[in-house]
């Protein structure tokens, strides 16, 4: 051998004052890593195969990053597959994104790292803003280097480098994915100038996804007409100062909240005793407004009153005309339906005046027992029976017609009915279990309704149904009858898990809203 006869080793690529330093860490003990040189030392030792060496490395390269030190070690980490750096460094990434996503190494990330990033609930940004630009600038990265790259591409041609990948196919196909990654963007959250800049952009101006992921984002944004109703485009993440909840009334006057992404439930801070009785919730834009009995404790002298959570107070507005009501919000009005007077009225909260304003009657002989609002209609669904056995009737009214129009009629009880809706489909869901689907079949001017599954067997006192992302949560009181043996876990095609959240204080619907972190007494 040629070290033999020579009498000497030649280490490549390995510095006498690194190898210095190694033989002085293992003859001596003495700690010889620091910043500057932890890369050389990492490398080398690795090189050498001395593995007490290599993770004393990786330990002190995880305790050193930071924005000076971060990129270097995600490049060392990768070349020599260290598994623990590289899950460290996903969440340094994650935890450090505003200064990450603005970075050489962040622009150079293959798709399925960037698509991890930009999915995951526990991204740490400053706004989602930045999420949406980063994405921008990473799709467009290889256009704006296209012209370095072709001169790489004539060197690699004359060195005789296999299956290369043509400048216009990488762009194009990071083209292609923008789409995949923007409606993982929670753009629905992005400043309404920023979106006008995407959708002004050559990158989405032949990308009608795209741009249709964009319109349907600044609607949500300049309309403002969302009424408790979150896309998935709107889930806040974890490190936002707003987070996804609903909301319930109880029994003692509190209201409490359940976190939608953990499931943890918490009280709010800002009480209303008053109301303990036949509580009503509706969201109206990014308020909470309640109606409900007071806690009088003689029941003749018991008002029906609605109330407004608005800057950390609620606040009476006005005296409902009959102690049962129903709630619905649409466009600039909130639907009350007075189950006594059988009248309609609807009031613009954000008037100066507040008053109520007679909207419409009742069906005749429609014994209302749920309304809700589908597009442009407010639907009514009244209880019936036919030879002995329960059906829901139900009732349409075109906003903002006087006229009322019978629709078919489903099989099962209309108690306890609740509709909610997720980003693409409305829904119905029985006491019974019986789920349908609301469609708006345009051809033939007529609203369709499509059984799609029965969830369980038993009637039960269902309080509402929220979508977060691709599950249901599902809320019961507690005279619910469950534990089901027929409970179904998942929908086909539209909720990949059901979950079951029983409350024994609720006396209230239970409906989504956004609110302030700050807003609640325990979070």
């Amino acid at each position: 051998m040629r070290e033999v006869k020579d009498n000497c080793v030649v280490l490549k690529d390995i510095s006498a004052p690194v190898f210095n330093l190694i033989l002085k860490e293992i003859y001596t003990g003495v700690d010889i890593l620091t910043v500057d040189n932890l890369i050389q030392v990492w490398r080398a030792v690795h090189q050498l195969q001395i593995p007490f060496m290599v993770k004393f490395c990786e330990d002190f390269a995880m305790s050193s990053l930071s924005s000076y030190t971060w990129e270097a070690i995600h490049q060392t980490a990768y070349l020599l597959d260290s598994e623990s750096v590289i899950l460290g460094l996903h969440t340094y990434m994650l935890r450090n994104f505003d200064l990450v996503c603005i970075t050489p190494t962040f622009l150079k990330l293959p798709y399925e790292k960037v698509k991890e990033f930009v999915a995951s609930q526990d991204l740490v940004v400053s706004s989602e803003d930045v999420v949406l630009e980063s994405v921008q600038k990473w799709t467009e990265w290889d256009l704006s280097n296209e012209k370095k790259q072709k001169k790489c591409k004539k060197h690699k041609q004359k060195i005789g480098t296999a299956n290369t990948i043509s400048d216009e196919q990488r762009s194009d196909m990071r083209k292609q994915k923008f789409t995949d990654l923007l409606k993982l963007v929670r753009t629905c959250l992005v400043n309404p100038t920023v979106l006008m800049n995407i959708y002004n952009s050559k990158l989405i101006s032949k990308n009608n996804d795209a741009r249709d992921i964009i319109v349907n984002a600044l609607s949500y944004r300049v309309l403002d007409n969302r009424h408790g109703h979150w896309p998935s485009s709107a889930i806040h993440r974890e490190c936002s100062e707003y987070s996804n909840f609903g909301v319930y009334a109880c029994d003692n006057g509190q209201f409490k909240v359940l976190k939608m992404s953990n499931k943890k439930r918490h009280t709010v801070i800002y009480d209303n005793s008053n109301l303990r009785y036949n509580v009503k919730l509706v969201a109206f834009d990014s308020e909470m407004y309640a109606i409900g009995l007071d806690a009088v404790v003689n029941v003749a002298r018991r008002r029906c009153r609605m109330f407004v959570l608005c800057d950390e107070r609620w606040t009476q507005l006005i005296d409902m005309p009959s102690n049962d009501v129903l709630l619905a919000a649409h466009g600039k009005f909130i639907y009350i339906f007075d189950r006594i007077n059988r009248e309609v009225y609807n009031i613009n909260p954000k008037s100066v005046t507040l008053k109520l304003i007679i909207y419409n009657e009742f069906p005749e002989n429609a014994s209302v027992r749920h309304a809700s609002v589908f597009e442009n209609f407010i639907l009514l669904f009244c209880a019936e029976t036919n030879n002995g056995v329960a059906e829901t009737a139900i009732y349409r009214n075109s906003i903002p017609s006087s006229v009322w129009t019978r629709l078919d009629n489903l099989d099962g009880p209309a108690d306890n009915i609740i509709t909610f809706r997720n980003d693409t489909d409305c829904f119905i869901l029985q006491a019974n279990g019986n789920l349908w689907k609301i469609s708006n079949v345009e051809s033939r001017r007529k609203i369709d309704f499509t059984f799609i599954l029965k969830l369980w067997g038993q009637c039960n006192l269902l309080q509402g149904a929220i979508p977060y992302n691709d599950k249901l949560v599902i809320a019961f009181g507690s005279h619910r009858t469950l534990p089901m043996k027929n409970w179904l876990p998942s929908v086909p095609e539209y909720f990949t898990r059901i979950e079951q959240i029983v409350f024994d204080d609720i006396v209230s619907n239970f409906i989504p809203i956004v609110l302030p972190n700050e807003y609640l007494r325990d979070y």
